[in-house]
Parts: structure tokens; C-alpha cells; sequence
């Protein structure tokens, strides 16, 4: 069994018999710096906070939901991953319907409110574009525009969200040449400026689930590795192990594992991480579970 495998079933056991660690969050080793890059004047929006909350991106709605603690737990964990300068993940899943958009917002805004991190949550789940219906922003232009098009420029399609420094790029647009698009030129060229633009901040990409597309494995070539989402009771082992072997072990930062019995936490989206031992960590590092020991 990989670990990724025995971390999926080690949050089943938990989800079953409800247990909790306690634990601190750890601290950052170092207060990043301000930008050293000028980061143009964007678009501000300010999305309803009804109208996210019905969308379960719950830890926009300030209360310290049990949900909301999740988040900000895997928040520490991929704080800890900036420190050595992996910065920027594709989040996908094995299947569609594991949870990966709400958790791509959901984390993106649990990384802007620590202050002393930026967060870049881009829309690149191009075939079925979510975030900004998401977020009720649609309407604002996004990658699709900018692949398409070659006036289009970053701040054409990049706008941040009122209230912290959370920036989104959540187009609308549907294509279907997606791989090409995901592996061309012009989408390095997106990510090379993005990281130059954000020289501090988490960059995050929700992409389309692995099996069914073969786009998060394109477009993590110009990343720093992966975040896999799967859901408990819903993700089969199969499933899950036809993703890591068609992603790549080497490449999975961590998996987050969407605890999806709705009795758990009011918007039914209870998480627990883990990281390392898949890629980064190296070859028997120990699997750390941030919902647990980091908070």
C-alpha cells in the first residue's frame, strides 16, 4: 500500500471514530519580505459573503467554523513548503466531484488572511471552469482569454479580492484543445510572469481532475508539484492509485483527504492533510498530518 493509500485510510479510521490530537500551529521561521516586484494596479471585486457561503468557501465567512480550522491547518503546511520555495501547486483529484475547486478557494483564502503570505488562485480547469461562479464574479476575463488571445495581457485577467491579498484569475470561457493550450508557450509565459509579478506568494491552480484529462499532468511542468483531493467514502483505492501512478509520485506535494460526511461540520467539508513521503518529502519520510499535530 503507498503512503498516499494508507493516508487516505488512516482519515477513514479517524472520520469513524471522530478522534483529535492536540497541537500548535507552527511559526513561520521568517516574516517574508514585501514584494520585490511592482504589482500593477488590478480590478478589485468583493464578492457577497451570502453568496460564498451558499458555495461552501466558508473561510471567507470570518467565523472559525470546524471547516474553516482545516483549511488554515493545510494553510501552515504549504507555508512551511514556501519556506524551501516550492510555491506554486496544481490542485486537482483523481475523479470530478472530490472537492478540488472549493478547496483551491477555500485554501487560497486561509493563505491571504495569515497577512504574511500572498495568494494567486488560478482557474485553469479550462473544460469546466468553476471559480468565478464560485465566488459570483463572472463576467472578469481569465485564462482561457489570455491562452486565446495574445494582446491579452496578466492584469487583463488577474483581480483581487477586497479584504486581503488574495488575487483570482476565474474566467468563464469553455475550450476544448485544453493540453495544448496548458502545455504552449504562451501558458509558461503566464506562469513565468505570475511567479515574477508574485515573487512571495502561493500560487494555486485548480486543474481538472487526472483520470479523465490528461491536463494537471501537463500543466505541472511549470509548477512545483501537486495537491491531490480526494474524497473519503467516494475516492476508490483503484481511483486514487491510477492518479499517482498517471501524475507521478515525484511530483505530489500532498493529498488532502475531503472527509464529506456531512454530520462533521455544518457545511459538510471537514479536511485533513498530508504531506510528505510522496515526492518532496523523499523516500520514507514521515507522513505528517497538519489537521492533527500542526493545529
Amino acid at each position: 500500500m503507498s503512503k498516499i493509500e494508507e493516508a487516505l485510510e488512516k482519515a477513514t479510521r479517524e472520520r469513524q471514530g471522530g478522534g483529535h490530537e492536540a497541537g500548535g500551529v507552527p511559526q513561520r521561521s521568517s516574516v517574508r519580505e514585501a514584494h520585490t516586484a511592482v504589482v500593477a494596479e488590478v480590478a478589485v471585486v468583493n464578492p457577497d459573503p451570502l453568496h460564498l457561503a451558499e458555495n461552501r468557501v466558508v473561510v471567507a465567512s470570518g467565523p472559525s467554523l470546524g471547516a474553516s480550522d482545516a483549511y488554515r491547518q493545510l494553510r501552515a503546511t504549504l507555508m512551511l513548503a514556501a519556506d524551501h520555495q516550492r510555491l506554486a501547486f496544481v490542485v486537482t483529484s483523481p475523479l470530478q466531484g472530490d472537492g478540488k475547486s472549493i478547496t483551491t478557494l477555500n485554501l487560497g483564502y486561509a493563505i491571504a488572511q495569515e497577512l504574511q503570505l500572498d495568494a494567486v488562485v488560478v482557474d485553469t480547469d479550462l473544460r469546466r471552469p468553476v471559480l468565478a461562479k464560485f465566488l459570483g464574479i463572472e463576467g472578469q476575463r481569465g485564462v482561457s482569454d489570455y491562452l486565446n488571445d495574445p494582446s491579452v495581457t496578466l492584469d487583463d485577467v488577474v483581480v483581487r479580492l477586497a479584504g486581503g491579498p488574495l488575487w483570482v484569475s476565474a474566467g468563464t470561457v469553455r475550450l476544448h484543445n485544453t493540453s495544448e493550450l496548458l502545455g504552449s508557450r504562451r501558458m509558461e509565459q503566464f506562469c513565468g510572469e505570475l511567479r515574477h509579478r508574485f515573487p512571495t506568494a502561493i500560487l494555486l491552480f485548480d486543474s481538472p481532475p487526472i483520470l479523465p484529462a490528461p491536463d494537471a499532468m501537463t500543466l505541472v511542468q511549470w509548477l512545483d508539484g501537486g495537491i491531490i483531493v480526494v474524497s473519503a467514502g467516494k475516492t476508490s483505492r483503484r481511483a486514487l492509485s491510477d492518479a499517482v501512478r498517471q501524475f507521478g509520485a515525484n511530483r505530489i506535494a500532498g493529498v488532502v483527504v475531503n472527509r464529506s460526511d456531512r454530520s462533521s461540520y455544518g457545511y459538510g467539508y471537514g479536511y485533513r492533510y498530508y504531506y510528505g513521503g510522496y515526492g518532496y518529502g523523499g523516500e520514507g519520510a514521515p507522513t505528517a498530518e497538519t489537521g492533527e499535530k500542526d493545529g
